[in-house]
């Protein structure tokens, strides 16, 4: 199959892509954030005549943006990548948590489905974990 990759934004570019490929792939960075990318997973399901396949991704980032990406993965039809946080040195990644991968099957486990379960690596307070002091 095709996908559109830097060309799927938006939900409104969904209904331009659907006569040119057979799915998208839809990143939260691009579509500017949770809701708009649950709209544009919405557009892509309905789309007509033929629902286009869903992918979702993520761009270089923290473990934060690849989390939160991580919970969009159940409305993919064909699958979707959460490497962003693999390209980022580890001391700028200031969250850690979120979501575990088995290397071998290439499941994804959410840690905690009630929300997103990342940690502030930075702070400290209630729920955080300091992974490393910054100074400001």
């Amino acid at each position: 199959p095709i996908f559109a990759d830097e060309s799927c934004g938006t939900s409104a570019d969904i209904a331009a892509l659907g006569d040119v490929v057979h799915g998208v792939n839809i990143k939260l960075e691009k579509c500017g954030g949770y809701r708009e990318a649950l709209r544009a997973v919405r557009a892509a399901q309905t789309q007509e005549p033929t629902p286009l396949l869903v992918w979702i991704g993520v761009m270089v980032g923290s473990t934060l943006n690849s989390s939160l990406a991580a919970q969009l993965l159940p409305a993919a039809s064909f699958g979707g990548d959460l490497d962003g946080w693999c390209l980022v040195d580890p001391l700028s990644d200031f969250f850690e948590g979120g979501f575990d991968v088995d290397h071998d099957s290439g499941l994804v486990t959410l840690n905690n489905t009630t929300n997103i379960n990342i940690n502030n690596s930075i702070g400290g307070g209630s729920g955080v974990t300091l992974k490393q002091k910054v100074s400001q």
